[in-house]
């Protein structure tokens, strides 16, 4: 664990954050990259990113104070601290989602090719953070006796743990690589961005079962279960979608 990246004079850095900001950083470049060969300016990408950026760590820490609202009551000031982590992938997708809908919106671009060529970058930038969740002990596993358990005793973590946070980070670059390779294959705009939403949620579905989470029912957790809703939903539409594009070319 490393959870103070450095320090200018009192002020500390965090770890957590500087891997947060490498991570969209690096899925901003990615994403321009995309963005050329689809002939839209560079510029309109970083407009958007910021929109997105904003949207999602909103939504991203509404959701995750939900999920966790009776551990805020008792410190209701802790939902506006951001240092001890605690942000949820599917509310960064909603609130992203939103945000730039109402950019695409305003400037009169297709949302669903938007989303395709945002779904490489936005799953590289999420294995880019989680590097921050392992060193700022967050998101950690259950406990482990495996060679490589990770020991987060400096963050008040109780025994050695399965290291998910790098578990995800490898599954998600395999699901960014998958993506680029999809990209100029797919039939329908949104294709991809339905398929990275399959892709990332069968990912999250296996690493729950190494994360140190809450059960609800046969076992499983409340991400797997909108996990599974997710893979189902996301790839009903991609078959009838691709059905649809396969009569449509003949």
């Amino acid at each position: 664990m490393h959870r103070i990246f450095f320090q200018i004079g009192n002020f500390p850095v965090y770890t957590y954050a500087v891997f947060v900001v490498l991570g969209f950083t690096t899925g901003l470049l990615v994403a321009a990259w995309l963005a050329g060969k689809e002939k839209i300016p560079s510029d309109t990408v970083i407009e958007l990113a910021i929109f997105i950026l904003i949207g999602g760590i909103l939504g991203a820490r509404l959701v995750y104070v939900l999920v966790k609202l009776p551990d805020y009551l008792s410190a209701p000031l802790d939902i506006l601290n951001l240092r001890k982590g605690g942000l949820s992938w599917h509310g960064a997708l909603l609130g992203g989602l939103f945000l730039a809908y109402l950019f695409a919106k305003s400037r009169k671009l297709s949302l669903k090719k938007i989303c395709d060529i945002l779904s490489a970058p936005a799953v590289l930038g999420l294995a880019i953070g989680r590097i921050g969740c392992l060193l700022n002990g967050c998101c950690y596993g259950k406990i482990s006796t495996v060679k490589w358990a990770v020991d987060l005793s400096a963050a008040g973590v109780i025994g050695k743990r399965h290291p998910t946070q790098i578990y995800e980070m490898i599954l998600n670059i395999a699901v960014f690589l998958l993506i680029l390779f999809w990209l100029p294959r797919k039939k329908f705009d949104g294709e991809v961005f339905l398929g990275m939403l399959s892709l990332y949620s069968a990912v999250r579905f296996f690493v729950e079962f190494f994360r140190e989470e809450p059960l609800l029912w046969f076992g499983l957790t409340l991400a797997q279960f909108v996990s599974i809703a997710v893979i189902i939903i996301c790839g009903w539409i991609i078959y009838a979608g691709r059905r649809r594009a396969l009569k449509t070319n003949y």
